[in-house]
């Protein structure tokens, strides 16, 4: 094998090698700089806040980029608070202001047509009434931590639901679902917690007909509540 051949050989497999590095590379770099892009600066802005760390930080989608971010962050002095919906592709403050969990309390919002995991305490939210104050950005919804906190502690806790009424004929239910919470007064045992779960998982919204039972079941006061 001459010299011209064995150069030729030897440029089509530097050729191959870097087409593979190539490949490799820039999924990986996508990946790490451009896929968690939003993700990172929504920690980097929540760790900005004074008082305030990122205990934990997710997606609740991961598609072609990362959808339904939620965090939860601790206020030094005070307690944890989990906020949903911090992406852009839901993102909606101040109409709409997800919360999931604060100061050991997390929620299961109940109407005829849904069931979710966080109570919405935005302006379409169906809780407006219940806030004298102004919230445009997660940052207000930390600096008025006690406040919201206070308000849910004066609801009741499961077995019991809470009957939100709004607007003009519109209601829903709030159940509260206190969590272990080594505070003082605040400790409530996490088998309370766990029951209401095994409780409520018999009427799952995949089965359609279960869920209509239990609806049904629940004191509406307006046959057109939404």
């Amino acid at each position: 094998m001459n010299v011209i051949k064995i150069k030729k050989i030897a440029k089509i497999i530097s050729i191959i090698i870097l087409i593979l590095f190539i490949s490799i590379s820039l999924p990986l770099v996508y990946w790490k700089w451009i896929y968690y892009d939003e993700m990172n600066d929504i920690k980097k802005e929540l760790n900005s806040i004074p008082n305030v760390s990122v205990i934990d930080i997710w997606a609740g989608n991961k598609d072609v980029t990362l959808e339904e971010v939620t965090a939860r962050i601790r206020i030094q002095g005070k307690g944890e608070l989990v906020l949903y919906g911090l992406s852009n592709d839901v993102y909606n403050y101040p109409k709409t202001i997800l919360i999931s969990e604060i100061g050991g309390f997390s929620f299961r919002t109940i109407d005829k047509n849904s069931y979710g995991h966080n109570i919405n305490i935005g302006e379409q939210g169906g809780l407006k009434t219940l806030f004298s104050f102004k919230l445009n950005t997660p940052k207000d919804v930390i600096s008025h931590y006690d406040e919201i906190l206070k308000i849910v502690k004066n609801w009741s806790v499961v077995p019991k639901l809470n009957h939100i009424h709004y607007e003009k004929n519109k209601e829903f239910f709030i159940a509260v679902l206190p969590q272990k919470v080594h505070n003082g007064d605040d400790f409530i045992q996490q088998d309370y917690h766990d029951n209401f779960n095994k409780y409520f998982s018999d009427f799952s919204t995949s089965n359609y007909e279960q869920w209509s039972k239990f609806i049904n079941k629940l004191p509406w006061e307006n046959n057109n509540s939404k």
